[in-house]
Formats: structure tokens, C-alpha cells, sequence
């Protein structure tokens, strides 16, 4: 098979993992629809699939060691059609809810394969390469979702969903195109098992995914509450948040190789500044702005991190090891409104623009401890090499 088609077609599946994102230009006009629910109920439609995600991720890495992995992919992609396309014939809050939860139940199946098919076919430098494509995909295909179901939810709210239709495609071309991995040769006896390091960096991924998600969550309430702009609006201030991660996945390769050790530092704390401008934004070009530099930051931060972890995980267990940190940013995304919307209650302040404050705070704060770490490493002798 040529190199370059089955480069593409591996990344392709890489175009949907943001797609849970999509119905978020919609949330305010969901809302509006829905007067009589409450306020974190409509956000369960952004946070919903987060949640299903985190089990069936899991799940999906376990089965890929004893499983085709094509027919696991082609499993969740047939969800990810089903359950976003589906809310777009309903009405009732309840069938969308549970539609949104098949969704995330298919991509929990792709998001680990997305990541530990370029683990298993590509190695060294051409891995941390696909690894900066790969974060480019991601938002190219969150850009392209983002545009789409705003302008969409602006005909109708119905009609976001329509979005999904993208997954056909998809799955066409992985089904003529994507070979099988070959499957490495182990004794049963001798179980690949996961360093703590694994464990400890999932956890503030989590941690990291939490306050990252306000964005989502949040920005069209924002935009559309203060009458800064309505649904369409809200989808290009998003997409511009992808374009960031776009043009981080685009440049990944050049900037790890000049920031070595402190990349991660670099794009939390960047993030986090995106974060904080975001919060005192008052003019919808900032917020623009904002949506950007945040986006670099966080399209920096993910390919730095699966890189990571790959490297710590023995080959027969990296696809399991993506699962965890994947899982672990998921429950991040869905404890998000419910975490920061409890601080506010306990603040007194429950905006938009409270969440964003709080999330940048706590994003830099751990940026700022990474970057003392990466100072402390480079102070003394190390093999490592960086951004790995």
C-alpha cells in the first residue's frame, strides 16, 4: 500500500475525536428550546459522551490486544453515526441525552485506536512526526465540525447534529484502506505491565482536561448571554480555539526539537494565559484571540504527552496506556461543568467568565510547576530525550 494513503487514512480516524465538541455553538438556542431544564442538563450534551467515553476507552484498549482492531474501529464508528446523527429527528431531551451517549460510547473505541495505530505502525522520529499530524487532524476536523453545525444551528438547532454524517466517510475509507497491525508475539505469562509514571500523568491530564473543557462549555453561553453574537459566532470562537491546535500540530516537530524538555511547561502555560485573557475579554475579537493562543497551547500539550506515554508503555500495552490518559482526560471533560460550577456556587459567582478565570489560574499554576521541574532536570545530566 502507498505510504502516503495509508498515512491519511490512519489520520483520518483522527478527524473525529474532537467531534463531541461540535453541538457546543448550539447549546445556547438547546437551551432556549428547552426552558423548563436546567441549565447543567443542556451542557450534559457537550459533557455526556465525555463520561461514556472513559469506560468504553478502557474497554476498547484491553480488546485490542486479543481483538482486530479494525473491527473495534469499524464498531465505534458505526456508533459515532447512530448516536450523532440520531438527536436531529427529536424532540425530547431525554433521546438526545441517551443518543449523546452512544456517541460517546464510539468514540471511546476510536480515540485509543486513533492514537495506538500510529504507535503500532510508525516508530522514532517518524512517530513523533505523525504524532504532530495527528494533533493537526484533530482540530482540522473539529474546525471543519465546529464551522458546519454553527452555521447549521443557526437554520435550526435540530440540524447541528447533521455533523455526524462526517463518520460515513470515515469509515469507507478505513474499511478499503487500513491495514491490520501486526500483533507482537508474548508469552501469556509474561503480561506487559504499566509504569506508575503512566498513572501519575494520566491523573493531571484529568486534572488538565477539568479546566480545558470550561472552554467548551462555556463560550457559547458567553457569547450569546451578552449578546456578543449568536450561534455562528460561537462555532467560529471555537473554531478559532482548533485553528490554534492546528497551526501547534503543524509546527510540533520544529517547536519540541527548539523547546526540548520545556515544551509541555511551554503550551500548559500558554494555555493557561489563553485562559485568563479569555475571562476578561469583553470584545468578541479578543475572545477570538484568546480562542487561539489556547488552542496552541493545548495542541502542543496532547501530542507532547501521548508521546510520553507511548515511550513508558512496553509495545504490547502502549494502545492500553493511550487508553488510560485518553479516559482520563474524558472524565476530566465530563466532571468539568459539574466541578467548576460547584466553585462557583461555593464563590458566589456561577458566569461563564468565572469558569474561564478559575481554569486559566489552575492551568498556569501547574504550567509554572512544570517549568521549575524541567529547570531542575536540565541542571543535571539526563539521556532523555525531549518532548518524548
Amino acid at each position: 500500500m502507498d505510504k502516503t494513503i495509508q498515512k491519511f487514512t490512519i489520520l483520518s480516524i483522527s478527524l473525529l475525536s474532537m467531534a463531541v465538541t461540535a453541538a457546543s455553538p448550539a447549546l445556547g438556542d438547546i437551551s432556549k428550546a428547552f426552558p423548563d431544564t436546567r441549565q447543567n442538563i443542556i451542557m450534559l450534551i457537550v459533557s455526556l459522551p465525555a463520561l461514556l467515553i472513559i469506560p468504553f476507552t478502557l474497554i476498547c484498549g484491553k480488546l485490542s490486544s486479543i481483538m482486530s482492531k479494525r473491527k473495534l474501529l469499524f464498531i465505534g464508528l458505526i456508533l459515532f453515526i447512530i448516536g450523532g446523527v440520531s438527536p436531529s429527528f427529536s424532540n425530547s431531551i431525554t433521546f438526545i441525552l441517551g443518543m449523546r451517549a452512544v456517541l460517546g460510547i464510539g468514540v471511546g473505541f476510536i480515540m485509543p485506536l486513533a492514537t495506538g495505530l500510529i504507535a503500532d505502525f510508525y516508530h522514532g522520529e517518524e512517530l513523533a512526526a505523525m504524532m504532530g499530524l495527528q494533533s493537526a487532524f484533530v482540530n482540522v476536523g473539529a474546525i471543519i465540525t465546529s464551522l458546519i453545525a454553527g452555521f447549521l444551528s443557526v437554520i435550526n438547532w435540530h440540524y447541528t447534529f447533521f455533523v455526524y454524517v462526517c463518520g460515513i466517510g470515515v469509515l469507507l475509507l478505513t474499511f478499503f484502506k487500513l491495514p491490520e497491525p501486526e500483533k507482537t508475539s508474548h508469552s501469556n505469562k509474561e503480561k506487559p505491565s504499566l509504569s506508575i509514571s503512566v498513572y501519575v500523568i494520566s491523573f493531571l491530564l484529568l486534572i488538565y482536561g477539568l479546566f480545558l473543557f470550561s472552554f467548551f462549555t462555556n463560550t457559547a453561553m458567553v457569547i450569546t448571554g451578552e449578546n456578543l453574537g449568536n450561534a455562528a459566532s460561537a462555532g467560529v470562537a471555537i473554531t478559532m480555539m482548533t485553528v490554534g491546535g492546528l497551526i501547534a500540530g503543524i509546527f510540533f516537530g520544529k517547536v519540541s526539537q527548539a523547546l526540548k524538555r520545556f515544551t509541555l511547561a511551554a503550551s500548559v502555560i500558554l494555555t493557561g494565559i489563553g485562559f485568563i485573557m479569555l475571562s476578561y475579554s469583553h470584545n468578541y475579537h479578543l475572545i477570538l484571540a484568546a480562542a487561539v493562543m489556547s488552542g496552541i497551547g493545548f495542541g502542543t500539550t496532547m501530542p507532547t504527552v501521548m508521546i510520553k506515554v507511548s515511550n513508558l508503555a512496553p509495545k504490547d500495552a502502549a494502545t492500553f496506556a493511550i487508553a488510560i490518559a485518553t479516559s482520563a482526560m474524558s472524565l476530566g471533560q465530563f466532571l468539568s461543568p459539574l466541578v467548576l460550577s460547584w466553585i462557583g456556587q461555593l464563590a458566589g459567582n456561577g458566569s461563564g467568565r468565572f469558569s474561564f478565570l478559575l481554569s486559566g489560574v489552575g492551568i498556569l499554576i501547574g504550567g509554572l510547576l512544570l517549568l521549575v521541574q524541567a529547570r531542575r532536570l536540565e541542571m543535571r545530566p539526563s539521556n532523555a530525550v525531549d518532548g518524548e
